[in-house]
């Protein structure tokens, strides 16, 4: 924990350079019942990437594929075989 409380300054250039996230397919798996990370938190990420795909958990906290396996797994499932998926990811050289 103290090393994440010494990083705001990393975080903080990290956070200013985000909009190269926001054309990159993203799927956002929060638990709701989250202490550390909140709604709020949330709410912030989807300004900053508004096409992302968001999976609530409102039954976990901060570990919300130990805390609802299946239901984060069904999730990234869907995610993966969507067409905008591999039709926006990156591809690597021919």
């Amino acid at each position: 924990m103290r090393s994440l409380l010494g990083s705001g300054d990393h975080y903080a250039r990290l956070w200013q350079r985000r909009e190269r996230l926001s054309e990159i397919p993203a799927l956002l798996i929060w638990g709701m019942q989250d202490n550390l990370f909140t709604p709020g938190h949330l709410a912030r990420w989807r300004r900053a990437l508004p096409n992302a795909r968001t999976l609530e958990v409102g039954n976990a906290g901060h570990w919300p594929h130990e805390e609802q396996p299946e239901m984060v797994a069904g999730a990234l499932r869907c995610f993966l075989d969507s067409d905008r998926f591999y039709a926006e990811r990156p591809r690597g050289p021919a």
